[in-house]
């Protein structure tokens, strides 16, 4: 709470005239992301909507938000990393909704990329799993990043955005091909 008062300007006691607890705090502040977050996703959507460089386009622009968003709420993010490591119980279900909600839309935006150009493609259940798996190990690597700073990779690394874009295409690369083959 030291913290936030000090990055908002005003004394703790004034954060909790406001703010009954943390947690509270906590609830205003993820509905904040979240719709700012859904903003950025419905721009992001139509950017990908109208590009013509394909998959690769697309993949490189959800990742290049999540990496965004990821600086731009580390200290949301290691808080609650935090506060999590403190107490095992707690859930906060804005958090996973974010979450749900993001990576639903990431699928949806870059599923019907995955056929583009794959003659007897693979069935759309297996291209959905791979990509979201893909999605999934990136958000997880990138959110490692963010909240324990300082290991091999880091979040501010100027490469982040271009490593794990090469890395969700190559998860979905060999299925591709393997449908292809397949059709040949």
């Amino acid at each position: 709470m030291e913290q936030v008062a000090a990055e908002a300007g005003c004394s703790v006691g004034n954060l909790y005239k406001r703010f009954a607890s943390k947690e509270a705090l906590l609830a205003v502040l993820l509905d904040t992301v979240r719709e700012r977050l859904l903003a950025d996703i419905d721009a992001m959507a139509a950017r990908i909507d109208g590009r013509r460089d394909g998959l690769a386009g697309a993949v490189r622009d959800v990742v290049r938000l999540e990496v965004e968003v990821m600086r731009r709420y580390r200290g949301l993010l290691r808080g609650l990393a935090a506060h999590r490591l403190r107490d095992r119980s707690l859930r906060e279900p804005r958090l996973a909704d974010i979450r749900a909600r993001c990576h639903a839309s990431a699928v949806t935006m870059l599923l019907p990329l995955m056929g583009r150009g794959a003659v007897g493609g693979p069935d759309h259940a297996s291209m959905r799993a791979r990509l979201e798996f893909a999605l999934e190990a990136s958000l997880g690597s990138l959110i490692e990043m963010t909240v324990f700073a300082g290991g091999p990779r880091d979040i501010d690394d100027p490469d982040i955005i271009s490593r794990m874009s090469d890395m969700v295409l190559a998860s979905l690369v060999p299925l591709q091909t393997q449908g292809a083959r397949r059709a040949g």
